[in-house]
């Protein structure tokens, strides 16, 4: 999947600066039914490109019959990892790898009865270097 395939254009919400890090668009039957606000991640702001950064840079799969949107910044991401993240353009696949790590990270969650992505509060992992 190309690193932007489920972006879509900003909403309203984004427009008014309600959402500073974007939108998340999912749900549990197909990924329009629900539009989020996207968090800080587990990482916090990761510059991507000159003056643009990413937080989650969200994907989803099938888990249980439902559609899992979830981060594809999580915790147990390598630092060449991250990097590859972050350097993909537009129309780039992403490593089969990050998405492996990422679905396991997010079903890891969902069994402890947590969201696959960085809630508010949570203590933000630094960046590997």
């Amino acid at each position: 999947m190309p690193k932007n395939a489920l972006a879509k254009k900003p909403s309203n919400m984004l427009a008014q600066g309600i959402a500073p890090y974007g939108m998340r668009y999912g749900g549990e039957s197909g990924l329009d039914e629900m539009v989020l606000p996207k968090g800080r991640g587990f990482m916090g702001d990761i510059s991507d490109k000159p003056l643009d950064k990413m937080t989650e840079l969200s994907s989803a799969f099938e888990y249980n019959g439902k559609l899992v949107p979830h981060p594809l910044v999580v915790p147990t991401l390598l630092p060449e990892e991250l990097s590859m993240l972050k350097n993909l353009k537009e129309d780039e696949q992403i490593p089969e790898g990050i998405y492996r790590k990422a679905q396991a990270h997010a079903i890891s969650r969902l069994e402890q009865g947590l969201s696959p992505f960085a809630s508010p509060t949570e203590l933000r992992y630094p960046q590997p270097k």
